[in-house]
């Protein structure tokens, strides 16, 4: 005799049979992939790319931190099928194409630090420029990538991105080549303008968003792009595996830590990464396009930086550098109301070992504002005039117009606390306002000063701080304990500075 509840329970699973054969309710079923690592290359891509590929479109990818029966293994994704190009098609199978909407989550402990691993790959996340589809949403979380080649993650479409809480070592460099017609690869070479010996290029990214190499593709890279959380050290390992070309050093590599470049009315914000050991650039954000709609953004905030002591001085002889945030290749647009968008730098800790010529912050666009930092310079100079050992580094560079650095620590000894370098006719590096930046804790060497105004660069206010200034400049004006490191005259302007700081408010209506 079947009772109530008999009948109750009957009744549910004959529910739960109807509601399971809905076209909707299948296709939510099927909205996620579980992966389980088996520590083979010639298997691990393919299982992860046959789950991206099966998920349905913004479905969820779980790649797990055990094999089905709970050991601990990792996904090997495997070494370079060929050394002479990280893009070729024969290293297609040490890495997964992204071209679709996808979650790929790997799982986490108790604290939040990620417990699936993937070993090696060539560029083990790509997602490649195609106009046969629409730019993917795309969203990687929780990995571990140990040993990757080139970069483990480099994404030049989508739609949306979040990379969030990776850990990312060992990534080794990739040398670079050239493909002339029916010729062998020929190395890529430049020349270092500090040692002046010819170097073979190497390339090193931790996380890269945007195709330089492409240059500027119109809507390749939108929407919302959010980096933070992620812990990386592009500490250059000198011998790799069986890599024909040796060795990899800092001064041939060109290593970066986060790049994200050439997007089109996005919202950026990279923030809270500790980012260390990077040849090049620890963060670089550049030429980045606001839409049609006059949106975009771009915001970097409570990262901590440290540089490595030797860098790449290319292709200019600043390096190793903490964050480099504007325009690069395109310096006209940096101060086209149209194209530029607003760039905040706040609340960052850089610290600058370089031993060669390197800057904390350097802004190269119009209307950035950089505030409540902290840059620590450090190290002894190598390089030829460095004055009684002290490192050439600097602490802020402003080459950019209409920028506002305030709140600003800068420590330690170096060339400069904060230098307003001019690079071209678009960047001039006048017109900026500086409020409240304490720079006393800066020691600069005997032919240097706490700020430095070269020729061109004019019309700047500082507000508040004391140090020694070489202004070389016109029509700068400086409120505080200031002192021509020339003269050894005090400087003072008199009148009031509030019409300055009011036009720069106006301009990019600070709060």
């Amino acid at each position: 005799m079947k009772t109530k509840n008999s009948n109750a329970s009957l009744n549910l699973l004959i529910f739960l049979f109807m509601i399971a054969c809905l076209p909707g309710y299948a296709l939510q079923a099927g909205a996620h992939q579980v992966v389980y690592p088996t520590d083979d290359y010639l298997v691990d891509p393919g299982k992860v790319q046959a789950a991206v590929n099966a998920v349905p479109l913004g479905g969820t990818v779980i790649l797990k931190a055990t094999d089905e029966y709970g050991n601990p293994k990792k996904f090997n994704f495997g070494e370079p099928f060929t050394w002479a190009s990280a893009g070729s098609a024969l290293n297609n199978t040490r890495r997964v194409s992204i071209t679709k909407d996808v979650k790929i989550f790997g799982e986490k402990d108790n604290k939040g630090n990620p417990l699936t691993k993937i070993k090696g790959g060539v560029l083990s996340f790509f997602s490649p420029l195609a106009a046969s589809y629409l730019a993917p949403d795309i969203t990687i979380e929780g990995i571990h990538f140990d040993g990757a080649f080139y970069a483990p993650i480099l994404i030049r479409y989508a739609s949306g991105l979040k990379i969030v809480g990776t850990r990312i070592e060992n990534v080794h460099p990739f040398a670079v080549y050239s493909f002339p017609p029916n010729s062998p690869p020929v190395p890529v070479t430049f020349t270092d303008p500090i040692d002046g010996l010819s170097h073979h290029l190497r390339i090193q990214q931790g996380i890269s968003i945007g195709s330089p190499f492409a240059g500027y593709v119109p809507g390749a890279l939108t929407g919302i792009i959010e980096v933070s959380d992620n812990v990386m050290d592009l500490t250059i390992d000198s011998n790799v595996y069986n890599q024909p070309v040796q060795s990899h050093s800092a001064r041939n590599t060109f290593g970066e830590g986060i790049f994200v470049g050439f997007a089109t009315g996005a919202s950026i914000a990279i923030s809270e990464n500790y980012i260390t050991n990077c040849s090049r650039n620890q963060i670089e954000v550049f030429d980045n396009y606001l839409g049609t709609d006059g949106q975009g953004s771009v915001l970097i905030e409570g990262n901590t930086v440290m540089t490595p002591e030797d860098g790449i001085a290319y292709p200019s002889k600043f390096c190793p550098n903490g964050i480099i945030a504007g325009w690069v290749l395109n310096p006209p647009a940096s101060n086209d109301p149209t194209k530029n968008p607003k760039y905040t730098i706040s609340h960052n800790y850089v610290e600058n070992k370089s031993t060669r010529q390197g800057t904390g912050i350097f802004a190269l666009s119009d209307g950035a504002v950089m505030e409540k930092n902290e840059v620590v310079v450090t190290g002894n100079s190598t390089n030829p005039g460095g004055a009684n050992g002290l490192p050439l580094n600097i602490g802020i560079s402003i080459a950019s117009d209409n920028c506002y650095g305030g709140e600003n620590r800068i420590a330690g000894e170096g060339q400069y606390a904060m230098c307003f370098f001019p690079l071209n006719q678009y960047q001039t590096a006048s017109n900026n306002v500086c409020v409240g930046n304490n720079i006393e804790g800066f020691n600069p060497n005997e032919v240097s000063a706490h700020l430095y105004f070269p020729q061109g660069a004019n019309n700047n206010t500082v507000v508040g701080g004391s140090g020694t200034v070489i202004d070389l400049g016109t029509n700068n004006t400086f409120k505080g304990g200031y002192w021509d490191h020339l003269t050894g005259s005090h400087l003072t302007t008199p009148g009031g500075v509030g019409d300055e700081r009011s036009n720069i408010k106006d301009w990019w209506d600070l709060p």
